[in-house]
């Protein structure tokens, strides 16, 4: 077929007259007069061989104008090609109005398949609440402490979104974050919102059947994970503070005058270990052995990153751990955390936060290096132990840290802590 223009009617005569139309090269196309409710229109038709699609036929009232879009259609037509007529022209204008929204930042497929994992699924959907159920059933050979940490989380979560869990997308999760508070009342630390992060991304993964990083056939109630899509927040390295010697024999009075010494290990291990208190929760005597070799042992199964080893009990940690009558079972007794806030709190009123690992790791790494002290401590690299752990100290206080023991008066201990006259000659004659 060869696009037809008949000349321009008179305003008294209508052409119908085939013969006559004008012929252009252009195939598989049309342009003719006709009438159409009693007015004279001009008509373009597009035929299926020029748009690989539906055929299209539009009405003008004027030759001009016909003339024009044809023309237009006909360079659009080189410039796109067929491709160009398999949407409509609603198609087309939704598509333009999608383009402006997301405005570079996404394709329009990348934007189109991200709507449908959210939307639809893989194998069905499921309430916030019972994924939370099943996770938590599937999950109960976990450790006690960590099954217990997450479960406040994961409740709030279910109670916020009540509805399917794939619902629940990036930006409600992030402001929903936002708005959680302390006891308090005060908005959670970033370090907390990462934490919180972390624990809701292994619930997301779980419901979208993540293993490893690939999306296996079991569950798939989510199609993405929302929790990975937010981005982590700077997270504050708070000021390092530890216990001086005197804080520290201190607070080891106190636990050992207490009827059975029940925190005496408990504070024993922490501050001469370094040991983390979720780990020496997880602790029995049978893991701390006090003869041959003294060390606590951190098996694979007790240990925060699943690595199993050995600490080292320096010979004044062991004098204090024989003060304890009853060596069996739990090294921490049950509460041990609140138990040991009070204690903190009567013996060292300004009690530092971790101060029992923060002391270990600044003392020990003063007389035995930063090395040791890394390893002893399970970082993985000294970089961490210096900027996350370390404070200063001076080899005196760290000697005196590590030589109190149950006999140990406030006498002997300023007497180590002093300075030495000579030390004090020499200050005054370089000043």
């Amino acid at each position: 077929m060869v696009a037809k223009f008949s000349h321009p009617p008179n305003e008294s005569q209508l052409w119908y007259d085939r013969t006559n139309m004008r012929k252009f090269s252009i195939p598989h196309t049309n342009l003719f007069n006709e009438i159409h409710n009693g007015n004279i229109r001009w008509v373009v038709y597009l035929g299926r061989r020029f748009t690989r699609a539906q055929p299209i036929k539009k009405r003008f009232r004027g030759y001009k104008e016909a003339k024009k879009w044809l023309l237009d259609e006909v360079e659009r037509r080189k410039d796109q090609g067929a491709s160009g007529y398999l949407l409509t022209p609603a198609q087309q204008e939704m598509a333009a109005r999608a383009l402006a929204v997301l405005d570079g930042r996404a394709t329009l497929t990348q934007a189109v398949e991200d709507y449908v994992k959210r939307k639809f699924p893989g194998s069905g959907t499921c309430t916030t609440s019972k994924a939370v159920a099943a996770w938590l059933e599937a999950k109960k050979f976990k450790s006690t402490a960590y099954l217990e940490r997450v479960k406040g989380i994961y409740a709030d979560l279910a109670e916020a979104f009540p509805g399917e869990v794939h619902t629940i997308t990036s930006t409600v999760l992030g402001k929903w974050l936002d708005g959680r508070r302390k006891r308090n009342g005060e908005l959670i630390s970033n370090n907390s919102w990462n934490h919180y992060r972390d624990d809701l991304a292994a619930l997301f993964n779980w419901c979208a059947g993540m293993v490893k990083g690939r999306q296996t056939r079991n569950r798939r109630w989510m199609g993405h994970n929302p929790a990975s899509e937010l981005e982590e927040r700077d997270q504050s390295t708070p000021d390092i503070g530890i216990l001086t010697p005197q804080e520290a024999l201190n607070l080891l009075r106190a636990a050992h005058k207490q009827p059975g010494c029940p925190l005496l290990g408990f504070f024993v291990i922490a501050l001469y270990t370094g040991i983390r208190t979720g780990e020496i929760s997880r602790l029995d005597w049978s893991d701390v052995r006090l003869d041959d070799e003294p060390q606590v042992l951190v098996k694979s199964s007790k240990a925060k990153d699943k690595e199993a080893r050995g600490v080292p009990l320096p010979s004044n940690a062991v004098a204090w751990l024989k003060e304890i009558p009853f060596r069996t079972g739990r090294v921490a007794p049950e509460g041990v955390r609140t138990k040991a806030h009070y204690l903190r709190i009567k013996s060292v009123p300004n009690y530092p936060r971790n101060a029992g690992r923060h002391s270990y790791v600044s003392y020990r790494a003063k007389i035995a290096g930063e090395a040791v002290a890394s390893e002893e401590a399970g970082h993985e690299s000294v970089g961490i132990t210096r900027k996350r752990y370390k404070a200063f100290a001076t080899r005196r206080t760290a000697e005196a840290y590590f030589s109190l023991l149950p006999s140990t008066t406030d006498e002997q201990l300023a007497a180590k802590l002093a300075t030495p006259v000579v030390e004090k000659m020499l200050e005054s004659a370089v000043v």
